[in-house]
């Protein structure tokens, strides 16, 4: 027998497992498309990824019965993770057109029904929207990775309890805003697809009321600003942890400098005591 530790990685199982059908029950993960498993380590406090094709389910049964009981905080946390996935296959290097439209389809969807289903959850074209949603987000990310949303929310999880959704969901506004230099062209067309401001505006000015429409979600959804039960005093570790897993690993659009990655971290970690 085989520890999951020991394929904790890229390419470790050796035999395919048995034939695996995934029926999700949130519309978040896109782990029923993915070559993609999480380890979380109780004892270290943080999480390893196992990536090998061998993983990919051969079916995945979408029903959106199964995730009307979510709370609503739940629904919320994992639509999230699947725009996060959408928005970091769609600045990702190794995009291509496939994935792009895979994205594009989740990220409409998402905003589109994510404020019905939070206002009806019993909305069943809805629920079926935003499985779809994460259907598609985890088809795209397989092919082109993740980025520093999921490595810096991969650390901080890990560390101090963070459920993966959340943790997500704080760090994604501030980093595509970190991205938009190098992205607006990409986050214009998203503005363009969801008919942000004016016909005539710039690709900067709708990449730019793009990022704030996330600041906006956050807000809707009721996100906090700050992760509660991440001390400033980790603030180094959790750097040194996440540039580890993501740099020379994952095709981001712009590095992190560590004065950035500190002044992005100070923004999100609990406030001190006064």
């Amino acid at each position: 027998h085989t520890s999951a530790e020991a394929l904790a990685g890229m390419l470790k199982v050796r035999r395919r497992p048995l034939p695996l059908i995934a029926v999700p029950t949130t519309a978040g993960t896109g782990s029923e498309t993915t070559v993609a498993a999480i380890i979380s380590d109780s004892a270290t406090h943080s999480k390893k990824q196992l990536l090998d094709p061998k993983l990919v389910p051969m079916f995945a049964i979408l029903d959106p019965e199964l995730t009307v009981g979510l709370p609503k905080h739940t629904t919320a946390h994992t639509a999230l993770d699947a725009l996060t996935h959408a928005l970091e296959a769609y600045v990702a290097g190794y995009a291509d057109e496939e994935t792009d439209r895979q994205a594009r389809i989740a990220v409409r969807l998402i905003f589109q029904y994510l404020p019905k289903v939070q206002e009806n959850p019993a909305d069943l074209e809805g629920r079926e929207a935003l499985l779809t949603a994460s259907f598609f987000a985890g088809m795209a990310f397989t092919r082109t990775y993740v980025g520093y949303v999921h490595a810096f929310a991969h650390t901080i999880g890990g560390k101090f309890g963070v459920p993966h959704g959340l943790a997500n969901a704080v760090l994604l506004p501030h980093i595509m805003r970190y991205y938009l230099p190098v992205c607006s062209k990409q986050f214009a067309e998203l503005g363009r697809m969801l008919k942000l401001g004016m016909p005539g505006d710039s690709d900067q000015i709708k990449a730019t009321r793009f990022v704030k429409l996330l600041y906006k979600l956050n807000r809707q959804m009721g996100i906090p600003t700050r992760f509660e039960k991440f001390p400033a005093s980790a603030i180094e570790e959790v750097i040194d942890m996440a540039f580890q897993e993501c740099h020379g690993t994952y095709p981001v659009p712009r590095y992190f400098t560590r004065e950035h990655a500190r002044k992005l971290m100070e923004a999100v970690c609990a406030k001190e005591e006064a």
